[in-house]
């Protein structure tokens, strides 16, 4: 069985305040389904709660993951407002095999 590279990719993100709380990202299909977490779930939390000042990420997308006319979403958490309260930013982008681009 022949191992496939991930390639590896830096989310930045420009935070002009800070929240208690963590943050998400996920791929989202053109219908807004969500199709791939790039942040990791775990059975404690949906949310990376490491570093509530983090403005990177590096994320690994799978090699074979296809997706036109997808949106990256970020959710932050914001704890300080109200419990399960959460801010979003969302960009749109196509996901594409290197040799296409």
């Amino acid at each position: 069985m022949q191992e496939t590279a991930i390639p590896t990719i830096f989310e930045t993100v420009s935070v002009f305040f800070f929240l208690q709380g963590g943050f998400r990202l996920q791929v989202l299909d053109k219908l807004l389904r969500p199709v791939l977490d790039l942040t990791p779930v775990t059975a404690q939390s949906e949310f990376v709660a490491v570093d509530s000042t983090a403005q990177q990420y590096m994320v690994q997308i799978p090699a074979d993951f296809e997706c036109q006319n997808c949106t990256i979403r970020l959710l932050r958490e914001a704890k300080e407002w109200a419990k399960g309260y959460r801010f979003w930013s969302c960009a749109d982008v196509d996901i594409k095999p290197s040799k296409f681009f």
